[in-house]
C-alpha cells in the first residue's frame, strides 16, 4: 500500500481570469473548486494508477467537514483525523491567459498534540501494511521537527520508502532523518543548497545525504530541463513543448505522482523520470492540480529526451 500524507489539508479554489491585473476588482465565481494541498494533488494523479493507495491528514472544523464531502465525491480512499480547533485552510489561485498563476494562500489551523497523537497512532498502525510513503505540502502550524522524523523512523523500520517534496526546515528534518526520494523545484533546491541546480551542485547535496538513506535526487524547473541523480547516475531530462498550455499549478505534484507509480512498477531511472514528465506535463492541460489524462501521458512519454550525463 502507499500512505500519501497531506497533514495541511485546504479547499482549493482557481480562477481563469485573462487580464488579471492587481489593483482591480473582478467578480466571478470559482472555474474549479476541488479538496486541495500537494498530497491530495498527488493522490488525485496517483489514483488513476493505483488502487492500494490511502490519503491521510488533518481535517479542522466546519471547512473540514466540508473537503471530507469532496473527497467522497471524487472517490478517494481515505483517513483524516477530525479536529474541532480551528478551520482548514482555503487556497486561492487565479490563472491568467499565459498560465501565470498568482496564488493566495491561508495558513490553515494550529494542530493541537491530541491530533498530532492521533495521526502518529494511525500512521503507526497503516505503515506496516505499506511499502512506499509520500509526504508533501505546508507544513501546518503546530508540527515541529521532530514529528516527521518519527514518522520517518517508523517507515524506515518497516523498510517502507519515503518520498519527500518540502522545502525549508521541513525538507532539512526529512533529509537528516533518512529519507529515500526527494523531489523539490529548482527554487526549494536554492533555498536548501544556497548554490542554484546544476549537476554538479545536486551531486554534492546527493552524497551528503546518501549515508542516511537518500538515493533518489530530482529537481524540476518549470519548461526548464529535469535534472536528477541517483544511484545509477546524472540525468538531465528535457521535456516536449506542449500545445494549449493552460496552467502548472500541480504539476510538480503530479510528477510525484507519475514518480512513486514507476517505483511500484519497477521501472527504469530513464523511464520514471520520462513517466513524471509526461505526469506533469498533462496537469498542464487543466486548471486543476493533479488532473491528468493517462492517453496524453503516454503521448508526452515518448517525447521526452534524457540524457545521462554520468554514472555513479
Amino acid at each position: 500500500m502507499i500512505i500519501v500524507i497531506n497533514l495541511n489539508m485546504a479547499i482549493d479554489k482557481t480562477l481563469k481570469i485573462d487580464e488579471f491585473k492587481k489593483g482591480y476588482i473582478y467578480r466571478k465565481n470559482p472555474d474549479v473548486i476541488v479538496a486541495g494541498g500537494k498530497g491530495v494533488n498527488v493522490a488525485r494523479a496517483l489514483k488513476l494508477f493505483v488502487k492500494d493507495y490511502l490519503l491521510i491528514g488533518f481535517l479542522c472544523g466546519h471547512t473540514g467537514k466540508i473537503i471530507d464531502d469532496m473527497l467522497r465525491k471524487e472517490k478517494f480512499n481515505f483517513k483524516m483525523i477530525y479536529q474541532s480547533f480551528g478551520e482548514s485552510r482555503t487556497c486561492l489561485s487565479v490563472i491568467d491567459k499565459n498560465g501565470i498563476a498568482t496564488d493566495i494562500n491561508e495558513e490553515g489551523s494550529v494542530i493541537v498534540d491530541n491530533s498530532k497523537k492521533k495521526f502518529v497512532n494511525l500512521f503507526s498502525s497503516l505503515v506496516k501494511k505499506s511499502n512506499i510513503v509520500s509526504i508533501s505540502g505546508r507544513t501546518p502550524l503546530g508540527i515541529d521537527k521532530s514529528f516527521y522524523s518519527n514518522l520517518i523512523f517508523k517507515a524506515k523500520q518497516t523498510q517502507a520508502k519515503v518520498f519527500v517534496d518540502l522545502s525549508g526546515k521541513a525538507l532539512l528534518d526529512c533529509l537528516n532523518a533518512g529519507v529515500y526520494c526527494v523531489k523539490i523545484n529548482a527554487i526549494e533546491f536554492l533555498e536548501l543548497a544556497s548554490v542554484p541546480p546544476t549537476p554538479t551542485n545536486l551531486k554534492k547535496i546527493y552524497f551528503s545525504y546518501h549515508k542516511r538513506g537518500l538515493r533518489k535526487l530530482i529537481v524540476t524547473n518549470k519548461e526548464k530541463p529535469v535534472l536528477a541523480v541517483t544511484e545509477n547516475g546524472v540525468y538531465r531530462a528535457y521535456p516536449p513543448k506542449i500545445p494549449n498550455f493552460i496552467s502548472g499549478v500541480g504539476a510538480g505534484d503530479s510528477f510525484m505522482a507519475g514518480f512513486i507509480y514507476s517505483e511500484v512498477k519497477g521501472y527504469s531511472d530513464e523511464k520514471s523520470i520520462a513517466l513524471g514528465i509526461s505526469f506533469a506535463l498533462s496537469d498542464c492541460k487543466s486548471l486543476g492540480a493533479g488532473i491528468v489524462d493517462k492517453k496524453e501521458i503516454m503521448r508526452y512519454f515518448d517525447k521526452v529526451r534524457i540524457l545521462k550525463l554520468e554514472a555513479l
